[in-house]
């Protein structure tokens, strides 16, 4: 069984309820290879597994990755319009997370270009990314992706086959203890 730790996933975007029998919390970089390309295969798995996975973000920028503190907080920015994933995701498949290019995939998205703009300038997401970041480190995460499936930690790219492997131990073990649960009520 892989190490596991309490991540605080109260105020970070989730995708599906944080009250999912799964929970698969990412802490990535925009400009991580390994983290774009991961991306598409944690949207199949939520597409596979609907209402009983939630995945949860959070930002952890790499110091060797320039721009990418600069796209966490754009996210966050888009967040704020309620599209932080359509944001996400953008930020994923585009590769392009240059400050110029940030504005751009805002107004591709039809955000409100004045406000994104601002909220961006000003930093004012930049310590929402920093609480992630260290938060993290006090995980002891070094790299990205780093996951955490209910609390268990698996790092890397990993393909589709073992994700699904993870969530099924995770719903296989929700619904012995749930059974358990059951038996001793009655």
């Amino acid at each position: 069984m892989p190490p596991t730790a309490s991540v605080n996933i109260a105020h970070a975007f989730t995708k599906g309820s944080q009250e999912a029998p799964v929970v698969f919390v990412e802490f990535a970089d925009y400009e991580c290879p390994y983290c774009q390309k991961v991306n598409p295969q944690i949207e199949e798995l939520k597409k596979d597994y609907g209402d009983k996975v939630a995945i949860v973000y959070k930002d952890f920028p790499l110091p060797m990755h320039h721009s990418s503190e600069k796209a966490a907080e754009a996210a966050r920015c888009a967040g704020e319009q309620g599209k932080f994933w359509e944001y996400h995701d953008v930020l994923f498949y585009s590769k392009q997370v240059d400050v110029d290019s940030l504005k751009e995939h805002a107004r591709v998205l039809k955000l409100n270009g004045d406000a994104f703009d601002t909220c961006l300038d000003s930093g004012s997401q930049a310590k929402a990314v920093k609480q992630d970041l260290e938060e993290g480190k006090s995980l002891g995460l070094t790299g990205t992706p780093s996951f955490f499936v209910n609390g268990h930690f698996v790092s890397g790219v990993i393909d589709y086959a073992t994700l699904k492997d993870m969530v099924n131990q995770q719903l296989n073990f929700a619904a012995a203890t749930h059974a358990k649960e059951q038996i001793s009520q009655k």
